[in-house]
């Protein structure tokens, strides 16, 4: 080795020398605190707990015992803390009540702000009580391994560590111990005197103290517990299915001198599979034993056990291992459930039937089931045979012929069942049951249905059995049938088959008598139900002005989860109160709703569980009722009818009374003095004195307002017209030389004082010449005065020479001119002209 390697190896042992040497010492120096329990480390329950924690002198002065605290069990225990006079001390004085049981840790903990937060020291403090004496001590010897057994009652737990000590000793010798808290065991193999009397007690000891139970004294091998028996073999009998022969061996010590020749008492039960324990009496220690009376084809379990037979302390062995064996098959004892399920009749009359079937009970088929043989016979006899695993098969009846009857039978290898028969018929007119109903759901589980009924009339007359059939589906579009044969003494039953929570079923009670077939009952049932999954769907409205007729459609099956017991309804205006409703159906009128309001309305489907998430709906109400309208416009048009006719009635009432009122009448020509004695008729020339050329007739309209009337050409119908000459009455052609339209006479007539104008009715105010023809001769008139019967003019000598102005009224006009027209026999005359309005 070269010198810098002997250096290196020189400073790494300095180094460690130093570590070893000072570090330590500096440790030491650095004394945190400590702990001292004035009343000691275990304490009795129920015990004061007194301690004093000192910090160690290694902490500054400014640190004192205010800045110390007590912890017990992370439990800081600030109330029982008690100052010392010395600043470095901080005592505890904590009461025996609130001192835990069993093993705890006290601390002692510094909060200064100089060093931070550090546990000075700590404590394990255990509180517990003394032992109890232990009771009841026994033992038992094991021949096969040579180990004594014993069990003991150690009584009130001690909460602190506590030793158990069993002793065995002969004449106060101490041969072997064990330790256990409430049994151990013995070794005593190879000891000479294990067939001797022992001497057996059990010391219990802690710190608060030290107790040995009773002692007891035994003879060992009559404590001997003998193995348990061994079952070899259980046998079947062919020919007898309702027998086992059990074979067994016990354990035989021939190492035992004394225990060589010990009987043995033998106890054999045994059970039949999902049955209850059977024991056998008077089992010979011989290792051969028969049971008899056992169900054909059922499994069993057998087990054995052994004791001493003159044994004082009477301990049994072990159970041996259970052995299983199945008996012998014996032919079906009961015929097999038989039903069906009609299908829909043809045209035809005939129909599918589908006959179901299931195998007898376990205990009843006594053996394994090889298959069935259906007969029936619709004009032919039919057999047919099945597999065991079919269950199902359709034939065709018609429902015209006799009722068809259906056997079947079922076998295994020892032989046949008896067989079941079925009369194929439609239900009778009467049921025979009544109350068909589920008994409360979801008490059996979520996969169990519950039914109950009643059956009427008196005994004799009961159904003597039931089928129970159900479908998955309530709608009964699932094929998923399941049924079950029930006796007719029966009255409830629980379903299982299929049967699954939140789940809808169609369950029917079919009523079975000896020669025919009841109606049935049925009903809708849950094993477990829940509110609805969905709300009542397509919700909707048909609104009125005071009512509101609403209709849903229930939730789908699948997602109702439980019977339907009724909707609720709950409807509002926008700032009314709410109202509420119930109804089994699903339609509800809402009625006393205020016109040309919004409201809201809600729909709940509600089951045993609650009530589903509401449908909601918003309408507003109508101002008017259907009808409303059209009887209102009715009304309207006959109101305007009404008034129509009254403006009419009025104008014409009006019109007669304006015109009586402002537009007096003419007087009547007839009654004139001027014209009375005048004889137009003979006035009337025959032949006029000279030709007239086509003239115009003016016939003035003497209205409230006045118009001019029709102009009547040819004037040659109107030859002449009484004149008025040197006050005898005249007669003067007519002619039409002064005014276009306006009548004139001949020049040389003498101006009358008088003169009358022929009035008629015929509208001409559109004829702007008689327009003209007034206002050119307006000028010439003066005041018009009414001058007794006739019109006369004041001033006139204003008037041409050849003017003429004749009035007259409206029926004074037709008179005249028929006066006129019937005296002077003008050829082509017509009324038409002439005919007044």
């Amino acid at each position: 080795m070269n010198s810098t390697g002997m250096s290196q190896t020189v400073a790494i042992l300095w180094l460690l020398f130093f570590f070893f040497a000072f570090v330590p010492s500096l440790y030491s120096g650095q004394q945190f605190g400590n702990i001292t329990l004035q009343s000691g480390s275990v304490l009795l329950v129920g015990s004061d707990l007194n301690a004093t924690c000192r910090m160690g002198s290694s902490f500054p002065s400014r640190c004192s015992n205010n800045d110390l605290t007590w912890v017990l069990n992370d439990k800081v225990l600030n109330n029982y803390s008690v100052k010392r006079s010395d600043v470095k001390e901080l005592g505890l004085m904590l009461p025996g009540p609130h001192v835990p049981k069993g093993r705890f840790l006290l601390k002692c903990k510094l909060y200064c702000t100089y060093v931070g937060s550090k546990v000075l020291h700590g404590k394990t403090i255990d509180v517990g009580y003394p032992p109890d004496i232990p009771q009841n001590l026994s033992c038992v010897l094991h021949i096969s391994g040579d180990e004594m057994e014993c069990h003991w009652n150690k009584g009130r737990p001690p909460f602190i560590s506590t030793v158990f000590i069993l002793h065995a000793a002969r004449k106060s010798e101490v041969l072997r111990t064990c330790q256990g808290e409430e049994h151990c065991t013995l070794k005593m193999k190879g000891h000479p005197d294990i067939i001797k009397q022992l001497t057996l007690w059990v010391e219990a000891k802690n710190d608060l103290g030290t107790v040995c139970s009773e002692n007891i004294t035994i003879d060992p091998y009559k404590a001997v517990i003998p193995p348990a028996p061994t079952i070899t073999n259980v046998l079947s009998d062919p020919r007898n299915s309702d027998q086992l022969t059990v074979l067994w061996n016990t354990f035989l010590f021939s190492d035992k001198d004394w225990f060589r020749d010990e009987k043995l008492d033998i106890e054999l039960w045994y059970r039949q599979q999902g049955g209850s324990w059977i024991e056998v009496k008077d089992v010979q220690d011989n290792g051969v034993c028969s049971l008899y009376g056992l169900t054909a084809n059922s499994a069993y379990s057998i087990r054995l056990r052994s004791r001493p037979l003159h044994s004082i302390w009477g301990h049994w062995s072990q159970w041996s291992e259970e052995f299983e064996r199945l008996t012998s098959e014996a032919p079906p004892l009961t015929a097999p459930d038989l039903w069906r399920m009609f299908g829909r009749a043809d045209s035809y009359g005939g129909r599918n039937i589908t006959i179901l079937w299931k195998p007898p009970a376990r205990d009843k088929t006594r053996g394994l089931v090889l298959g069935y043989m259906l007969k029936w016979n619709d004009g032919v006899e039919r057999v047919k045979n099945f597999t065991s695993e079919r269950r199902k098969h359709t034939i065709m009846v018609h429902d015209r012929g006799a009722p068809t009857i259906v056997n079947i039978t079922t076998w295994n290898s020892a032989g046949f069942s008896p067989k079941a028969s079925l009369k194929l018929r439609k239900p009778q007119p009467f049921s025979g049951v009544s109350s068909f109903q589920v008994k409360s759901p979801g008490d059996l589980g979520d996969h169990v249905i519950s039914l109950t009924w009643e059956t009427l009339g008196q005994p004799s007359y009961h159904p003597s059995r039931f089928v129970v059939a159900w479908s998955e589906s309530c709608d009964g579009s699932s094929a998923d049938f399941h049924w079950l044969l029930v006796p007719g003494s029966q009255t409830h039953v629980n379903i299982t088959d299929g049967i699954e929570p939140l789940t809808c079923y169609n369950v029917s009670l079919h009523p079975l008598y000896e020669n025919l077939e009841g109606l049935p009952s049925s009903l809708l049932a849950y094993s477990r139900e829940d509110v609805p999954e969905v709300p009542p769907r397509e919700l909707k409205v048909n609104q009125s002005k005071h009512t509101a007729s609403l209709s849903w459609i229930p939730p789908p099956i699948s997602a109702r989860r439980g019977l339907i017991l009724h909707y609720k309804i709950s409807w509002s205006s926008e700032r009314g109160q709410k109202n509420y409703a119930n109804t089994t159906k699903t339609s509800y009128e809402l009625q006393n709703l205020k016109p040309s309001t919004r409201y809201m309305v809600e729909v709940s489907a509600v089951t045993r569980k609650g009530a589903s998430r509401p449908s909601m709906y918003d309408f507003d109400t109508s101002t008017f009722d259907p009808g409303e309208v059209e009887i209102i416009i009715v009304s309207i048009c006959f109101c305007l009818l009404f008034f129509i006719i009254f403006l009419v009635y009025v104008q014409m009432n009006l019109k007669r009374r304006f015109r009586e009122a402002f537009w007096p009448k003419v007087p009547d020509p007839n009654h004139s003095k001027v014209l009375r004695g005048f004889d137009l008729m003979k006035l009337c020339s025959s032949e006029p004195s000279s030709p007239l050329s086509q003239t115009t007739l003016i016939f003035p309209n003497i209205d409230r307002e006045p118009q001019p009337s029709a102009i009547i050409e040819n004037a040659n119908l109107i030859p002449c017209l009484p004149q008025f000459k040197n006050g005898n009455p005249g007669f003067v052609p007519v002619s039409s030389d002064f005014y276009p339209g306006m009548m004139s006479v001949s020049p040389e007539l003498p101006l009358p004082s008088y003169s009358h104008m022929v009035y008629a009715n015929q509208d001409i105010q559109q004829s702007d010449e008689l327009q003209r023809s007034y206002k050119n001769l307006g000028p010439h008139l003066d005041t018009l005065s009414w001058g007794g019967e006739i019109w006369s003019y004041k001033d006139e000598g204003k008037m041409g020479a050849n003017d003429i102005l004749v009035w007259f009224s409206r029926d004074e006009v037709w008179r005249i001119a028929s006066n006129v027209l019937s005296g002077c026999k003008t050829q082509d005359a017509t009324e038409e002209g002439y005919m007044p309005q």
